[in-house]
């Protein structure tokens, strides 16, 4: 399964709301080279617990964790939580290197753009810690003492392993599904930081809401999110619990009548495949979809009559992103990529949903 499968629009300039929702908490200090990419957390960055912080018992879906004292040194295993590390006003040591729409060192810009705001050191971006098979020797040698993996896969046996080498907190609930809500709040009682966490989550609301109120053609639009057709005829579509889908929901569309029943009866209410057939009976008014290109597009409309008359497509209320970092922006919505992708994926959906006039 491809990382944009599993995960879930080409702006290159950042956003105003990206930089002031950093701004807040950003230390005054020159961002160095990226050559000194994960020596040592920035000592700016630490000593900002709240009082009365620790200790802290952290629960999670694995176990529970005691921590005792403000961490010095974050390593982060998966994605979207990483950006809430640097919007808490922390910069890690260690990251997931990303493979899909990110730089050649592995770093999202709005993620670039975060940890210079802070005047920190970019960290050590590290291929296994984005969501395979860890190298703990790797990792061991990143010296943490606090591991995050609140937004990730890992197993019971990793979780052993991994709190041999720090404190270790997993996901609240299921593996890879993680609201970013409750993400933001696991990372702000970790960090020692629970009342900026809650402020952080306020003005990721605002920001959400403002888009919302700016585009009030957004709301009750049915909408189905998910893939162009596999060659073996099926699509994959986001449900209920998929993050991309909240999103759309948070700005006011409504997941299309059907999508949920498919989910459940799936037992996979995140993503799930369906045939073309049980595609064609569902009527949503928009659909949203990521391709590697626009040649994956056109060949997609090519080479499927069923999926080219399907009622959105056919009328041409599509949403369809190309751009790799546009897609991710949104796909792993973080506090930092909400601001930064939502910025150029509004008009497309606004235009969209004119269509349907």
């Amino acid at each position: 399964m491809s990382t944009l499968t599993m995960r879930a629009v080409g702006a290159k300039k950042k956003s105003v709301a990206a930089l002031a929702l950093i701004a807040v908490l950003a230390l005054s200090a020159c961002a160095p080279d990226s050559a000194d990419a994960g020596k040592a957390a920035d000592a700016s960055t630490v000593g900002q617990a709240e009082a009365g912080a620790y200790p802290v018992t952290v629960q999670h879906a694995l176990g529970e964790v005691n921590i005792d004292q403000e961490p010095q040194r974050i390593a982060v295993i998966g994605w979207t939580t990483p950006d809430i590390v640097v919007a808490l006003g922390r910069v890690p040591v260690a990251v997931g290197k990303n493979s899909y729409g990110a730089d050649e060192g592995g770093y999202f810009p709005w993620f670039r753009d975060g940890v210079k705001e802070l005047g920190g050191q970019l960290p050590l971006a590290l291929p296994s810690l984005e969501r395979g098979e860890i190298d703990f020797e790797e990792l061991l040698d990143t010296a943490p003492d606090l591991i995050l993996a609140t937004y990730s896969g890992i197993t019971e046996e990793d979780y052993t392993r991994l709190s041999s080498i720090a404190p270790t907190v997993a996901y609240p609930e299921i593996p890879w599904a993680t609201p970013l809500e409750d993400n933001i709040k696991l990372v702000g009682q970790a960090l020692g930081v629970p009342e900026r966490a809650g402020k952080l989550q306020a003005s990721l609301n605002h920001t959400i809401a403002t888009a919302a109120k700016d585009h009030p053609e957004f709301q009750g639009v049915t909408f189905a999110y998910g893939t162009v057709p596999s060659d073996d005829g099926t699509v994959l579509f986001n449900g209920p619990d998929d993050t991309r889908a909240q999103l759309l929901e948070q700005l006011g569309l409504v997941l299309a009548p059907g999508i949920p029943e498919l989910a459940k009866a799936s037992g996979q209410s995140s993503s799930f495949n369906v045939s073309l057939e049980e595609m064609s009976e569902l009527k949503p008014q928009l659909f949203v979809t990521n391709v590697e290109d626009d040649a994956e597009w056109k060949k997609a409309l090519a080479a499927s009559s069923i999926f080219a008359n399907w009622g959105p497509v056919d009328r041409g209320s599509v949403v369809v992103t190309s751009d790799h970092a546009q897609t991710m922006s949104l796909s792993s919505p973080s506090p930092l990529s909400i601001p930064w992708g939502l910025a150029s994926f509004v008009g497309p959906l606004s235009d969209a949903i004119g269509k349907l006039k």
